[in-house]
C-alpha cells in the first residue's frame, strides 16, 4: 500500500510541476514538440513508423522519447547491458546447479532400481545425506540469487515508473497545447438543430 501511495504521489507531483520559461529551456529535448504518436489519426498511424505502438499509446510515447533524448537512450543501453551482464554472471552458477539437480534425480532413479530392499534403503540414505550436504553448501549462493531476483523486480518496477513519469510529462504538454476548440462542436450541434427543425415540417401526423 505504501508503494502504491508513493507511486500515485510521484505521478501527481510530476504532472503538477510548473512549466515556466526557465523550465522549458532546461527541459529534455523529448518535450520540445508534440509527439508524432499524438498528432496522427488512426488511419494515418497505420502507415506510420509508429503504427506498431498505436495499440499501446504509452509505449509509443516512450519510444519516441527514447529517440529524442540521448540520456534516456543511454540509460536504455545500460539496462540492456545489465541484462547481458546478469546472464554472464549467472551462467556458471545455473549450469552447476542444473548439473547437480540432474545428477541427484538420475541417482535416485537408479537407486530405486536396486532389487535388494535393504541395499536400496542404505544406498538411498547415503545419497540423501550427500544431497543434503550439497544443499547446505549452496545456501550462500542461493541467498545471493534471491537478492538478485529482488533487484530484477525492483528495476522492472522502476522502469515502469520511469515510463509513466516521462509519458505523463509529454501528455501534459499535449493537453495544454492541443486542446481542441469548442466551436466546431457547437457548429455541429447548431447544424443538427437546423436539420431537425426542417424535418419537423414533414412530420406532422394528421388524425
Amino acid at each position: 500500500m505504501k508503494k502504491l501511495s508513493f507511486l500515485l504521489f510521484f505521478i501527481w507531483s510530476v504532472g503538477c510541476q510548473e512549466t515556466n520559461q526557465e523550465n522549458q529551456e532546461n527541459a529534455p529535448k523529448l518535450l520540445a514538440q508534440i509527439p508524432k504518436v499524438l498528432k496522427e489519426n488512426r488511419s494515418e498511424s497505420r502507415l506510420s513508423s509508429f503504427s506498431k505502438y498505436r495499440s499501446d499509446i504509452l509505449t509509443g510515447l516512450y519510444q519516441e522519447a527514447l529517440e529524442k533524448n540521448p540520456e534516456l537512450k543511454k540509460l536504455r543501453k545500460q539496462i540492456a547491458e545489465l541484462d547481458e551482464f546478469k546472464k554472464d554472471s549467472l551462467h556458471e552458477y545455473q549450469k552447476y546447479t542444473q548439473n547437480n539437480t540432474d545428477y541427484w534425480t538420475s541417482a535416485y532413479q537408479h537407486i530405486s532400481s536396486i532389487q535388494d530392499s535393504a541395499l536400496r534403503k542404505s544406498t538411498q540414505e547415503i545419497f540423501q545425506l550427500l544431497d543434503s550436504n550439497y544443499q547446505k553448501n549452496m545456501v550462500k549462493h542461493q541467498q545471493k540469487t534471491e537478492v538478485i531476483d529482488q533487484r530484477i523486480l525492483k528495476l522492472n518496477d522502476q522502469v515502469i515508473l520511469m515510463k509513466l513519469a516521462i509519458t505523463l510529462s509529454m501528455m501534459k504538454k499535449y493537453q495544454a497545447q492541443e486542446k481542441p476548440s469548442l466551436e466546431p462542436l457547437q457548429n455541429l450541434i447548431e447544424e443538427y438543430d437546423k436539420v431537425i427543425k426542417e424535418t419537423q415540417i414533414f412530420t406532422n401526423l394528421k388524425k
